[in-house]
């Protein structure tokens, strides 16, 4: 990851932005993200399509994806592009702000690990979601094919193959741990 450093910009700034490249804002910082994968883009269609089958049953949930902007802290201002998250949307419309961010964490995230992504930055990122209010992470390695359930008290669930997963959070949710990876090639041996 490169950290293009001009000054501490604003999540309005941020949002005024024209950039081609994938990009979070972090404490103020622009931090450039590796482009995804094919694989990638695969399990993050599968975990949309799994939490959207789960919300069309439990309106007003609200399924976003495509590193939608979501606001996990202020001054300086961080603006995250979670692969998928699930928000309560209240019928004011009072989650998303002017630029079209989410204000503060959703109920749930899901991050889909890249071949890049280093474990501590990867918990820093799900602290930072709780911080914010998020309630659940979804850790998702297409690499080991699990899933790794993680709320604010550890320890996390980890799902394999055709476990079943299951959440407090979500009254009535189940999908086999494998559906996250519908449509993947098999694992190297």
């Amino acid at each position: 990851m490169t950290t293009i450093t001009i000054a501490p910009m604003t999540a309005a700034e941020f949002a005024a932005l024209d950039i081609d490249v994938p990009v979070e804002l972090v404490r103020g910082e622009i931090v450039e993200m590796p482009r995804p994968t094919v694989a990638h883009g695969i399990v993050c269609k599968n975990a949309v399509v799994i939490l959207d089958r789960w919300a069309e049953a439990h309106q007003p949930a609200v399924v976003a994806c495509n590193d939608a902007g979501v606001i996990t802290e202020r001054d300086p201002d961080t603006v995250r592009g979670p692969d998928a998250f699930l928000f309560q949307q209240p019928p004011s419309g009072s989650l998303i702000d002017e630029n079209g961010y989410l204000r503060g964490g959703p109920l749930l995230v899901v991050e889909v690990l890249s071949p890049s992504d280093r474990w501590q930055d990867v918990i820093a990122k799900m602290d930072e979601y709780f911080s914010a209010g998020t309630q659940e992470v979804w850790i998702v390695d297409p690499d080991l094919r699990q899933v790794q359930q993680h709320r604010t008290v550890p320890p996390p669930v980890i799902y394999h193959g055709m476990e079943t997963m299951t959440s407090a959070l979500l009254p009535g949710f189940s999908a086999p741990a494998d559906a996250f990876f519908r449509g993947l090639s098999a694992p190297a041996q």
